[in-house]
């Protein structure tokens, strides 16, 4: 996709699309590093074809409760930070996790790694999903909840 997107960008004369490559988290730690490796080459070659089509590489965190992972998405931010690899680039998170900020002594456990990420990183992705009460009921239900929380967000001066 990357290389698609400079190319477009090369054809226009202009950065018609801007991308933040993403980098899926995995459990085993050698498939990581050439996930991890695959998206920056990615990024760099796509720059070279187009610089600034590619603004960024963005860290998954899918499995928003769990510790380790987020530990995991915390040392890869570190390791690019202290490497020439992200050159460049901004550094980043997404995580489904993000509502902690409202109640964080409801998960204690979570809120060393996450304010790590947010120290370390120039900017946090937070995806948003009806909690299953809503996403039972009906579409507008599920969409009024993610509204609410945004809300709260905005409230927060988070967003």
């Amino acid at each position: 996709m990357p290389r698609i997107a400079a190319n477009l960008n090369k054809e226009n004369g202009s950065l018609l699309i801007t991308l933040a490559q993403g980098v899926q988290g995995l459990s085993d730690q050698r498939a990581q590093l050439e996930e991890l490796s695959s998206a920056l080459n990615g990024a760099r070659e796509a720059n070279s074809i187009f610089p600034g089509t590619v603004w960024a590489i963005t860290l998954n965190w899918e499995l928003g409760s769990d510790v380790s992972e987020g530990y995991k998405i915390l040392g890869m931010i570190s390791m690019i930070r202290n490497s020439s690899l992200g050159t460049g680039l901004r550094i980043g998170a997404r995580a489904q996790n993000c509502e902690i900020a409202f109640d964080p002594a409801q998960y204690p456990q979570l809120v060393g790694v996450l304010a790590g990420i947010v120290r370390n990183s120039d900017y946090i992705m937070c995806n948003f999903y009806p909690d299953y009460a809503s996403s039972m009921t009906s579409v507008e239900a599920g969409v009024t909840y993610v509204s609410q929380v945004y809300a709260k967000f905005l409230a927060l001066g988070k967003v």
